[in-house]
């Protein structure tokens, strides 16, 4: 689920159909701040995405402003690194979405060598999961040490 939020908000054009014209205003005026590179533009929609979703949730307010301007920054620097395939953005996320930012481009690129940088063994588990299900190639799954995970890992590496 978080990779699929981080992977949404790394497409640079999401749907924001569903909120007021205020908030509509501000983004495009943000669009229109002639930001110095591609960067500029993806991290100040995606955060200005952030804020929508959390004044959208305003009714269960349970995050501080600033706490919730660490997530959004964790998610946009995750979304960066997975939209450009930049594993040095993933590191500036934490924790589940900076290993899933690592298996999202582990995955794309088909390189192992980046879940080698999960420390977490079940974001671990998964990484090798998935490149070895993008590549059919079962031996990725020999990385994995417990059986339940490698047997699964193997299944969809053969399918």
């Amino acid at each position: 689920m978080i990779t699929l939020s981080v992977v949404w908000c790394a497409k640079k054009n999401g749907d924001i159909s569903n909120v007021n014209t205020e908030e509509t205003v501000v983004q495009q005026e943000t669009k229109n701040q002639n930001p110095t590179n591609d960067w500029d533009v993806s991290k100040r929609e995606c955060m200005n995405w952030c804020e929508i979703m959390r004044k959208s949730n305003a009714g269960n307010e349970w995050k501080s402003a600033s706490d919730m301007q660490k997530d959004c920054n964790n998610i946009c620097e995750a979304s960066q690194g997975i939209q450009n395939n930049d594993v040095s953005s993933c590191e500036k996320s934490e924790w589940m979405l900076k290993y899933g930012c690592y298996t999202e481009i582990a995955t794309e690129t088909k390189d192992l060598s980046i879940c080698k940088k999960i420390t977490d063994k079940i974001f671990l588990n998964a990484c090798y999961s998935s490149v070895a299900e993008e590549t059919k190639n079962a031996s990725i799954c020999d990385n994995i040490e417990d059986t339940m995970f490698k047997n699964a890992c193997i299944d969809w590496a053969n399918q």
